[in-house]
């Protein structure tokens, strides 16, 4: 289905790219119209509206079309160990987390990760496995994964997945963390209890920390560099000293104002706050 252009729905259409950018920061230019614009047709018709504008008054009316509306706008591209370098960096940081937290459960330092933006799950069940896979394991480990899109939390803490998913995974990984299922492969229990999912809008505080890690990729370049700054401080601010944060490939820094230090770890580009300020 596509969508007419009148007056009337282009008047609509920007009410509705305002009111995404209100509630959630998104900013899709121009260029991103087409896409937009599949995602609202689809809706229009899944929830039987006569237009766009009838959809915006429905949307207005029931937060479960308002939900809806979010989460066909939210974009959720996602794979296990995705950038393979994050994750060895990542492996090879954890001993010195650990060294610097006091301890907590087990009598045993705690290691605190956040995996903000998480999508379907791939990304904080890829940090579990890299968690679990560290041997002589001295240290707990509290991994928090959120994401805007409801339906992809939901998905996320089901934690099944086509097979096909699975193409990226170290060798040994998939016996090791993964079972057969009824809808098609599952993680195994002792990764999902790692990680605790939940709803966020990255618009709002961030969950308290201190934080150890945040893992805050290929989301910064749907914003734009007012929020971007904006975020970036927020995340500064509930960072342990010596944290780092993890952001995407093409998401350099060096365009928005932030307070945090280039760290290069394992051949991957990261940023830390300094542990001392």
């Amino acid at each position: 289905m596509s969508l007419e252009r009148t007056t009337s729905s282009d008047a609509a259409f920007q009410t509705i790219r305002d009111w995404l950018y209100r509630e959630t920061a998104l900013a899709y230019p121009e260029s991103k119209r087409s896409f937009l614009e599949r995602r609202l047709a689809d809706l229009v018709q899944e929830w039987g509206a006569q237009s766009l504008g009838d959809l915006w008054s429905k949307c207005l009316s029931s937060p479960a079309v308002k939900a809806s509306v979010i989460d066909a706008l939210t974009i959720n591209e996602t794979s296990f160990f995705r950038m393979p370098a994050h994750f060895q960096a990542l492996g090879s940081l954890l001993a010195e987390f650990s060294s610097r937290r006091k301890t907590g459960i087990l009598d045993r330092p705690r290691v605190r990760i956040w995996s903000a933006a998480c999508a379907t799950g791939e990304e904080p069940y890829s940090i579990a496995m890299t968690i679990l896979a560290q041997k002589g394991q001295q240290f707990s480990a509290e991994i928090l994964a959120t994401d805007l899109c409801q339906q992809a939390v939901a998905k996320a803490r089901n934690g099944c997945y086509s097979d096909w998913r699975l193409e990226n995974l170290p060798p040994g990984y998939r016996d090791a963390f993964f079972e057969p299922a009824a809808q098609g492969i599952r993680v195994k229990p002792v990764v999902r209890d790692l990680v605790q999912f939940r709803p966020h809008n990255l618009k709002a505080l961030p969950p308290p920390g201190p934080w150890d890690v945040i893992f805050c990729r290929n989301v910064l370049i749907y914003f734009d560099n007012a929020f971007r700054a904006e975020l970036l401080q927020r995340l500064y601010e509930v960072m342990a000293p010596g944290g780092v944060l993890f952001v995407g490939e093409g998401e350099t820094l060096h365009l928005v104002s932030h307070s945090f230090e280039t760290h290069p770890v394992a051949g991957a580009v990261l940023y830390r706050r300094p542990i001392k300020e």
